[in-house]
């Protein structure tokens, strides 16, 4: 053979191979993206010391993200996007919730972006009325969020975050993360964590420093120097399962009171499509210090449909705030699509 004509293969037979080379690696690798959404409504009756016996229309954090993966020789890179999609009266179509990528394998996971830590999450998965209208973290009517009896940190989304979760370590799990003030304050928030997990029954610890969340925590910008930290645990047993969470909020300044939250939780799934909720909760100081309670019954209609009544009442200590008592009849429909 010529020896042109030999290099001239060499060469062709080397760019063939180099254009091929991200076809083979991506027909190796596992490819996942799911489009997905919630839509959720309700109709409240509203009654506390500012809405007299009001009727109440409201979304309740409807939402569609879109999440996926690329896993290849055990890593895996991932994304996840959420934007709420409100169909109440003079929303916004479409407006932010989280949005982070990361990647995960043996040696755990590691997400960057905005998204709701830890901390959050232990009290959010204890909450089984999480999103519906009723009596919130405040003691006053919200449309959607986290029930009373837990702290302000069950709501919102944290930007700026570099956010860790180790691999099981036999049946014990940590975390940690840090939200990063991009002003030129630089108070950075912190959160870590541990977690147990042996079948049915969910240990936990979390803590939060709360350095200037106006940068990283929205919507609460005055969660400033704060610490909170959050004892939690659950357990399901048959069709019962039970949860409780006791928190702590303190001044890094001694501004003000500690106060404590107490949160405890059930639901029972009497059959295939009907499923019963309750919970109670305590607030010890502040304008929101008293006693809730919530109970629910939420019946499946379609499979992803879902119709439900809650009830909540909250009995409040603080001058001059009175009680909340709100009912509330809602839908909810989730839809899920491969890509």
């Amino acid at each position: 053979m010529p020896p042109t004509l030999e290099k001239t293969l060499l060469k062709t037979t080397l760019l063939a191979a180099a254009l091929a080379a991200p076809a083979l690696v991506h027909a190796q690798a596992q490819v996942s993206n799911t489009l997905y959404g919630q839509f959720r409504l309700s109709a409240s009756h509203v009654d506390t010391h500012t809405i007299d016996g009001a009727t109440r229309v409201e979304d309740n954090a409807s939402r569609i993200g879109l999440r996926g993966n690329v896993a290849l020789d055990g890593v895996t890179a991932f994304y996840h996007f959420e934007a709420g999609a409100t169909n109440d009266t003079g929303g916004t179509a479409l407006t932010s919730r989280f949005y982070f990528a990361g990647l995960r394998g043996g040696f755990g996971a590691i997400a960057f972006g905005r998204h709701s830590p830890a901390y959050k999450m232990a009290g959010v998965q204890l909450d089984p009325n999480f999103d519906t209208a009723g009596a919130g973290v405040s003691g006053d009517f919200t449309a959607a969020a986290g029930s009373y009896g837990l702290s302000r940190l069950a709501n919102g989304f944290a930007n700026n975050a570099i956010a860790y979760t180790s691999p099981a370590l036999g049946k014990v799990t940590l975390n940690a993360g840090a939200y990063l003030d991009d002003s030129d304050a630089g108070k950075h928030s912190y959160n870590a964590g541990i977690g147990y997990t042996d079948k049915a029954l969910n240990l936990g610890f979390q803590y939060f420093d709360a350095g200037s969340v106006a940068a990283e925590w929205n919507p609460f910008t005055n969660i400033v120097d704060r610490r909170f930290y959050r004892a939690h645990g659950s357990y399901k047993f048959g069709a019962f399962s039970l949860g409780a969470s006791l928190e702590r909020e303190q001044s890094k300044t001694d501004a003000f009171a500690d106060i404590d939250y107490l949160f405890l939780a059930g639901s029972y799934q009497a059959s295939d499509a009907l499923r019963l909720t309750a919970s109670v909760g305590t607030v010890s100081e502040g304008a929101a210090e008293g006693t809730g309670l919530r109970f629910g019954a939420y019946r499946t209609v379609l499979p992803g449909a879902q119709v439900y009544a809650v009830a909540s009442h909250v009995s409040r200590d603080a001058p001059g705030v009175g009680d909340t008592n709100v009912l509330s009849l809602g839908f909810i429909y989730n839809f899920s699509a491969e890509l």
